[in-house]
């Protein structure tokens, strides 16, 4: 029997999307090479407890029975993959946990993970690198914000999302005072912060990066779209509502961003831009038409969201970082997500 790399998948969790998380799960336990590694997992049920599933055949058949409920400390693997979606799993609180334990892990760390899951963090800083970003309200429960009032600058067609989810949990378009309410109220049942953004109509995006010190881009790929916005319900729950084509160039749509006095900037050199603005060493997907929406991370991407075809890596669809103080390097993978206006 060869000394094979011990990866523990996490999933589960306590957030609105512990479903998406265990589907994430499943779809990279199916495709870790048993030749090369030993695979285990832990899943964090609902009410934050760990159960280790020692046989990943019993937890790709959902055999409860063979699980074994654990402490935290009794964790040990060469190296953790989170798959944990949203709340405590992708913002940075998992991360500084398994830092604490000292276990190699793979994707951004606490400061990487915290900076991209919150969207008007990100977007502040992505601004000031002068990357176009979509416009947006950050708005608390407190505020009072109207239709009247965002509508006035942004458009009659908005989007009304938490501030800290991700994989469109709770995104809703709205286009009068009405819906704009009841978007909020919903949106502040699941988060402390929304955000508010004028609609963009455009085509849709994502272009890969891959790589640690040194990262690049793959050829974009467009998400082909059937619903009217690329909600959570298009991207997990219905297999028809949009399929995604590898485009074979890079494209440069005007106008977009300007290397000083260079020619314009091609997709994959914003996303380049981005995942290095957001210290990403993992996936996130980023927004445009021309301008950046949102960052998304690797997670949703392991559950099955739209990844060019193009993209070629050793035993993986790309490579990031394990994050500890052990000089360790695995291979995972992730897309940005761009729209170009029309």
């Amino acid at each position: 029997m060869p000394n094979l790399q011990h990866i523990l998948v996490l999933c589960g969790g306590q957030s609105t999307e512990h479903a998406v998380s265990v589907l994430s799960a499943r779809n990279i336990v199916e495709r870790l090479n048993p030749a090369k590694y030993r695979v285990s997992v832990v899943l964090i049920s609902e009410e934050g407890h760990p159960f280790f599933y020692h046989n990943v055949q019993d937890f790709l058949q959902s055999n409860t029975t063979r699980a074994r409920q654990i402490q935290w400390s009794d964790i040990k693997a060469d190296c953790i993959f989170s798959v944990l979606h949203g709340t405590h799993g992708e913002d940075g609180v998992m991360q500084g946990l398994l830092e604490l334990l000292q276990l190699p892990y793979v994707g951004a760390d606490v400061l990487g993970s915290a900076i991209g899951m919150d969207k008007d963090i990100a977007k502040r800083l992505m601004r000031a690198a002068d990357l176009l970003v979509v416009d947006w309200y950050f708005v608390r429960k407190i505020d009072a914000l109207t239709y009247a009032d965002a509508s006035s600058q942004f458009g009659p067609m908005l989007f009304v999302k938490p501030n800290s989810l991700g994989s469109s949990v709770g995104t809703q378009k709205v286009s009068d005072a009405d819906s704009f309410q009841a978007a909020l109220r919903n949106v502040f049942l699941l988060d402390d912060h929304a955000l508010v953004e004028k609609a963009i109509v455009g085509r849709e995006i994502e272009c890969s990066v891959l790589g640690n010190e040194n990262p690049k881009a793959s050829l974009p790929g467009e998400i082909i779209n059937r619903t009217e916005f690329y909600s959570y319900a298009a991207k997990y729950l219905d297999p028809n509502a949009a399929i995604v084509e590898t485009l074979k160039v890079f494209i440069a749509p005007p106008p977009l961003p300007q290397v000083s006095s260079k020619l314009p900037l091609t997709l994959g050199e914003i996303a380049h831009m981005c995942f290095c603005m957001l210290l990403a060493h993992e996936a996130i997907s980023i927004t445009v038409s021309p301008f950046m929406r949102s960052a998304v991370r690797n997670e949703e991407i392991c559950a099955g969201l739209a990844l060019p075809s193009i993209i070629s890596v050793k035993h993986s669809s790309a490579s990031c970082a394990v994050r500890s103080r052990i000089s360790t390097r695995f291979a995972i993978a992730f897309p940005i997500i761009f729209i170009p206006a029309s």
